[in-house]
């Protein structure tokens, strides 16, 4: 009888312990998962981080081969001379771009001599398509300033997610190009990169 007694008591000392490890191990499975949400959502915004230095690189790049074309325009020829000669910076309004359009040049100037505003057509075309395709959600912007071009380029500001939804976006990088009527798209929707100069 002595020994049922102490057995008995064994027994219920035995399944509070199972009670307790069993809380023990829940409570361990929802430290885990906490500990892999905290990681997924830090890799997410490393991804989105990538992708916007990424689209960055792609923008200074697009860029830069714009003014490469501009350069190779058989309508710049500059009076070495005079280089500041009023008018002859005139032909680079032939670059000009508004924010989201893409011109179709009627000439292919990769097979027919183009003159210079044929030549910038071509050159507008295929550089406009190439940054929609090279840039996720990309636009671009040309016009010129006096003696200088002015090239914007820009992706949606909320790249991490499928639908554009920016609101509330509010960047502190919107452009600012004395003389230039910038994008308004540019730090409300999109994020921009902006380069200027003389090609």
């Amino acid at each position: 009888m002595h020994q049922l007694r102490i057995s008995r008591r064994f027994e219920a000392h035995a399944s509070k312990e199972k009670g307790i490890s069993l809380i023990e191990a829940l409570v361990s499975l929802v430290i885990l998962a906490l500990g892999v949400l905290g990681l997924l959502g830090l890799q997410m915004r490393n991804m989105v981080d990538n992708q916007s230095a990424s689209s960055r690189v792609a923008a200074a790049r697009f860029a830069e081969e714009l003014f490469e074309k501009v350069r190779a325009n058989p309508a710049n020829t500059l009076n070495a001379a005079n280089p500041l000669a009023a008018g002859q910076w005139n032909w680079l309004s032939s670059y000009a771009l508004t924010w989201g359009s893409s011109p179709t040049a009627s000439t292919n100037c990769s097979t027919t001599f183009c003159t210079g505003a044929q030549k910038a057509l071509w050159d507008l075309d295929n550089w406009s398509k190439a940054v929609s395709a090279g840039i996720p959600g990309g636009s671009a912007f040309v016009t010129n300033n006096a003696r200088q071009l002015v090239v914007i380029i820009g992706w949606r500001a909320n790249e991490g997610k499928e639908a554009v939804d920016n609101t509330g976006y509010t960047s502190p990088f919107a452009v600012s190009i004395p003389g230039v009527t910038t994008p308004t798209a540019c730090g409300t929707t999109h994020i921009c990169y902006a380069a200027y100069g003389q090609p």
